[in-house]
C-alpha cells in the first residue's frame, strides 16, 4: 500500500478568515462556516507514513488575498525547534489552504480563493518542484486520497465533491463533479473508512448538518449513498476516522462537541450517531493518533486543545482529567501530527506554531512555540512527512 495522507478533514477544514467568510455565506445563502481548513487535514494533517525517518519535514502554507507561499522546515522532535530549509516558493494562486501528501513523492495544495489545486513533486531532500495547476468546480475546502493512491477527492463550496484520477506521474486528470446531499450546508471534512471500502463526507452550516457515506469502487466511482441528518444547531466541520474501528468522529462548531458515529462498511454503507462529547468553544480540526488511543480537537474561540482517551474496543471517548490544554495565542485553527504519533502541532491563523509531545496517557507536554512568521501572510495549513 502506498503511504497516503489521512484526514483532514483538516479537515479539515481550516481556512483564511474561515469564520468570517462562513458567517457571511450563511447570511447570504443560508450557508455556514468552513475550513479541514484536513482530511485537514487540515493544519489538516500529516502524511500517513508509519515509519520513522531520519528527518521530519514540515510544509507550511502561507496566504493572503492576492498570493501564497509554501515554506519547508525541519522539526527537531526532541525539543520542538524548527529550522527553515531554503527559501519559500510561490503557489500559482492566492489563498493556498489545505495540503495533501501522496507517498512522500507528491504534494497537492488546494486554494480557497482561486478554486484550483497546485501539484508539486517532492525531491529526495524534500524540495518542492511545481508541476501544474488544476481547476476544481468551486471553492476548495478539504481533500482525501484513496488507499491505492489512484484517486483524489476534494470537498468544495456548496454540497459538492470533485474527483480526479491520479496518473503515474502524480498529475490530476479526468475531473468529475459529484453532487452531495443538498440543504445540509457546505461539504467540509472527508475521509475513508478504516477498511477503505467507503468514503465519508461531513456537511455543515449553522442551520443544518449531515453525513454522506458512499461505497467506494475500485474505479474511483461512488455509489449507494447513505445520508444521516443532524438535529439542532450542530455546524458539522471536520472529521477523523479511527484507524482500526468502524467509528469516526466529527467536530461540531456550534454545539461545542465531538460527535461519535459508527459506520457499517461495505457495499451498502450506513452510519449511526453513538454519542457526543463536550469540548471547549468552537472545535474545528480534530485528529486521532495512529494507534487509535488519543483524540484531540483544536478549539478556535476557546483558545485550547481538548484531550480525550479512546476506548480500544468501542471507540468511546473519555475526557482527560484536565480536558482542555490552554494555548498561548488567539485563533488556533489547525492540527498536524507526525506520522509516528509522537508530536502534535497547533497552527494559528497568525504567525506561530505550538509543538507538543504526545505522552502515553494522551496528555501533552509543551516543547516549543515556533515563530514562523512571514510578514504580511497568515498561516493556513501544515503537513508533516518523515524522510
Amino acid at each position: 500500500m502506498k503511504d497516503l495522507k489521512t484526514k483532514k478533514t483538516r479537515g479539515r477544514t481550516t481556512q483564511f478568515l474561515s469564520h468570517l467568510v462562513s458567517v457571511s455565506l450563511m447570511i447570504l445563502v443560508s450557508g455556514c462556516i468552513a475550513i479541514d481548513m484536513n482530511n485537514p487535514a487540515n493544519l489538516d494533517g500529516n502524511s500517513n507514513t508509519s515509519q520513522s525517518g531520519s528527518k521530519t519535514i514540515l510544509y507550511i502554507s502561507y496566504q493572503t488575498f492576492v498570493d501564497g507561499l509554501i515554506g519547508k522546515f525541519e522539526l527537531n522532535k526532541t525539543d520542538g525547534t524548527l529550522t527553515e530549509i531554503g527559501t519559500k516558493i510561490a503557489t500559482s494562486e492566492n489563498q493556498p489552504s489545505e495540503m495533501s501528501v501522496l507517498n512522500n513523492e507528491y504534494l497537492y495544495v488546494g486554494h480557497y480563493g482561486a478554486n484550483n489545486i497546485d501539484f508539486f513533486t517532492i525531491g529526495s531532500d524534500g524540495d518542492l518542484t511545481f508541476q501544474e495547476s488544476d481547476a476544481i468546480g468551486a471553492t476548495f475546502i478539504d481533500s482525501a486520497i484513496d488507499p491505492s493512491g489512484s484517486y483524489f477527492y476534494a470537498t468544495v463550496n456548496g454540497a459538492n465533491l470533485t474527483r480526479f484520477d491520479i496518473d503515474s506521474s502524480g498529475s490530476l486528470i479526468n475531473r468529475a463533479d459529484i453532487a452531495l446531499t443538498a440543504a445540509q450546508g457546505i461539504s467540509y471534512g472527508i475521509g475513508f473508512s478504516n477498511d477503505q471500502s467507503n468514503l465519508i463526507v461531513s456537511l455543515g452550516s449553522m442551520f443544518a448538518s449531515g453525513i454522506d457515506v458512499y461505497r467506494f469502487n475500485g474505479d474511483g466511482s461512488l455509489d449507494n449513498k447513505h445520508n444521516d441528518a443532524y438535529s439542532g444547531f450542530v455546524n458539522a466541520n471536520n472529521l477523523a476516522v479511527h484507524p482500526s474501528l468502524d467509528v469516526f468522529y466529527v467536530s461540531a462548531v456550534s454545539a461545542n462537541a465531538v460527535y461519535q458515529h459508527s459506520i457499517t462498511t461495505g457495499s451498502t454503507p450506513s452510519t449511526a450517531e453513538l454519542a457526543n462529547y463536550a469540548t471547549d468553544t468552537a472545535p474545528e480540526e480534530l485528529l486521532v493518533t495512529p494507534n487509535g488511543a488519543c483524540l484531540y480537537t483544536v478549539n478556535n474561540s476557546g483558545q485550547s486543545i481538548s484531550q480525550f482517551s479512546v476506548n480500544p474496543s468501542t471507540g468511546n471517548l473519555t475526557a482527560l482529567s484536565t480536558r482542555d490544554e490552554d494555548l498561548a495565542s488567539v485563533s488556533p485553527r489547525d492540527l498536524a501530527m507526525t506520522p509516528d504519533g509522537e508530536i502534535l502541532i497547533v497552527g494559528y491563523q497568525g504567525t506561530a506554531l505550538e509543538i507538543f509531545q504526545i505522552n502515553g496517557d494522551c496528555t501533552l507536554t509543551h516543547l516549543n512555540t515556533a515563530d514562523v512568521e512571514e510578514t504580511g501572510y497568515s498561516i493556513s495549513d501544515v503537513v508533516v512527512i518523515e524522510m
